[in-house]
């Protein structure tokens, strides 16, 4: 296949890229304990730390310059903030202190 670049007079091509939302800040994967699956209410404080998130939106993307390693570093947090509260709910836990102190 020939290649044909697109050629036009007085025409520049731009990127054009979509607002950041708060889903594009939900991560698409999670950590969790192996061999041990989420709690019940642990799954439930995470959903509704989205809905938070969701419904306060405009402060979670307000003034992002660099969006490609803000949302990276905003998935890892809500990734790492859901393990916590996994281990909330961790069996045998000694007073199931899990605040890394």
């Amino acid at each position: 296949m020939d290649r044909h670049p697109i050629i036009t007079e007085n025409l520049n091509v731009v990127m054009v890229q979509n607002a950041t939302t708060a889903t594009d800040l939900i991560p698409d994967y999670q950590f969790q304990f192996q061999n041990v699956p989420p709690s019940e209410e642990a799954e439930r404080m995470f959903s509704s730390l989205v809905d938070f998130v969701q419904t306060n939106e405009e402060m979670a993307v307000m003034n992002i310059e660099t969006k490609d390693e803000y949302i990276k570093g905003f998935k890892r947090a809500l990734a790492l903030t859901r393990l916590w509260m996994n281990s909330l709910y961790l069996e045998g836990n000694k007073n199931n202190d899990n605040t890394g102190s």
